[in-house]
């Protein structure tokens, strides 16, 4: 079997189950070379990464400029890499993990509203 259906398989068993692509051996090998070059040619980006703010909500933001920074790297290696099936496979696995962050997020803002009701009643 080709390592690019070895890849495909693994995207379809993680869609069933725990999302756990860093141990995938093609895209550990496919990241690691994109951090290798990120960091190769951009050293301020690794200085930054070294900092991290104290302050809770500068950590929010300086991850949400991380994770922005990842994803334009993640697509453009998908667009070099040139391979559709295999882009749309990881970008909805990608949706799809966002959307369970995004569920556990709703139920605890749904919990605490919960609570401020019935603390407001007493």
């Amino acid at each position: 079997m080709s390592d690019k259906q070895n890849f495909l398989n693994k995207i379809n068993e993680d869609r069933s189950g725990n999302i756990n692509f860093g141990y995938d051996k093609v895209l550990k090998h496919v990241y690691q070379k994109v951090m290798n070059k990120t960091f190769r040619v951009n050293s301020e980006q690794q200085k930054a990464k070294q900092s991290v703010p104290k302050n809770p909500a500068e950590r929010v933001m300086a991850s949400d400029k991380q994770v922005r920074a990842a994803i334009q790297n993640l697509v453009v290696s998908l667009l070099e890499l040139g391979d559709t099936e295999i882009a749309l496979k990881l970008i909805s696995n990608h949706i799809f993990f966002l959307n369970d962050i995004f569920t556990d997020f709703e139920k605890a803002a749904e919990a605490q509203q919960k609570q401020s009701g019935k603390n407001g009643e007493q």
